[in-house]
């Protein structure tokens, strides 16, 4: 059993999804899309069309060339903000 509030990002694998939650990885069959409509959209937002994270774990948002951004989390981890997502993410 996990609790919501421990997944601190969620990226795609193919037809998985690998839940990343303090050190431990836990791969769920799956797609994004459907994992992502049963998280709560306050707590949780899609940054990339591979990668869900946890808001609460987001320590900085770091502009970077020609208009991208990466996202950096608590725990040092760096993603990469996609361009489709980027405006939902900073409207926050």
């Amino acid at each position: 059993m996990l609790h919501v509030e421990e997944i601190d990002w969620i990226e795609a694998a193919a037809s998985y999804v690998r839940v990343h939650a303090r050190d431990r990885v836990f791969v769920l069959r799956g797609t994004m899309s459907a994992l992502e409509q049963r998280l709560d959209l306050r707590q949780f937002a899609r940054i990339h069309r591979s990668t869900i994270v946890n808001v609460d774990r987001v320590r900085e948002i770091r502009p970077e060339r020609h208009g991208d951004y990466d996202i950096v989390l608590a725990d040092g981890r760096t993603l990469r903000l996609g361009r489709a997502y980027r405006e939902t993410l900073l409207g926050r």
